[in-house]
């Protein structure tokens, strides 16, 4: 079965923390996360993560690299195992 990427997403999400975790590089006041998504021409979806624990605003820049970069050689691409 051979798919094609029609659409690729990227969010960050960010959830304040009671207590802020503390090590030598700094303070984290909130927890992040970058999800992907990817929508095949037939409408099925996956989802993925890029790592972005520290700094927090880190998030930021992976998810802009991926919407840059990334995301625009992903769509359009035809996919035939997407297992692998």
């Amino acid at each position: 079965m051979t798919t094609r990427i029609v659409r690729a997403e990227s969010f960050v999400c960010r959830a304040p923390i009671e207590t802020p975790v503390v090590n030598a590089f700094g303070s984290m006041a909130e927890r992040v996360a970058v999800f992907i998504r990817l929508t095949d021409a037939d409408g099925l979806v996956g989802w993925g993560e890029i790592w972005s624990n520290f700094p927090t605003i880190g998030a930021d820049h992976r998810a802009r690299l991926f919407d840059a970069f990334i995301a625009p050689r992903l769509l359009g691409r035809s996919i035939a195992n997407p297992a692998a």
